[in-house]
């Protein structure tokens, strides 16, 4: 994973995981695998990319195993491997790719690239309005 990704899940995804009525789902569907160092949270976007190693689907849910290990946890978040017919679908140019989803299961905004926490919690009150 790109040090984009390790940088928001470690720090921005967590911060708005607490939010009652919010549930924070990571979807793998990129197989080309490895872990990130997210760095420090100040200054962001300092960690390392993972080595990038393309993997079949059981490799990425190993792989998605240690991640949760190396990251704690990952507090409040679930993890998944999209299955190779949806990755094949999605094919995505660019990561990380969130998408905001209303309680009507409605995709209300997509954002690409890291973001930092306040970032983060600023997306969720205006894509879902939701206050932390």
């Amino acid at each position: 994973w790109c040090l984009y990704c390790g940088y928001t899940d470690k720090y921005a995804l967590p911060a708005i995981s607490k939010t009652p009525g919010v549930a924070v789902d990571v979807i793998d569907v990129f197989p080309a695998s490895g872990i990130a160092k997210p760095g420090p949270e100040t200054p962001p976007f300092q960690g390392q990319d993972g080595k990038a190693v393309t993997e079949d689907t059981a490799q990425m849910a190993t792989t998605m195993q240690q991640y949760k290990k190396d990251y704690g946890g990952i507090p409040g978040m679930n993890l998944y491997v999209a299955p190779s017919a949806t990755r094949a679908l999605w094919k995505p140019r660019s990561i990380p790719v969130l998408l905001w989803i209303n309680k009507a299961g409605i995709v209300t905004k997509v954002t690409v690239g890291g973001l930092l926490p306040n970032q983060a919690q600023s997306l969720m009150q205006s894509a879902l309005g939701v206050h932390a």
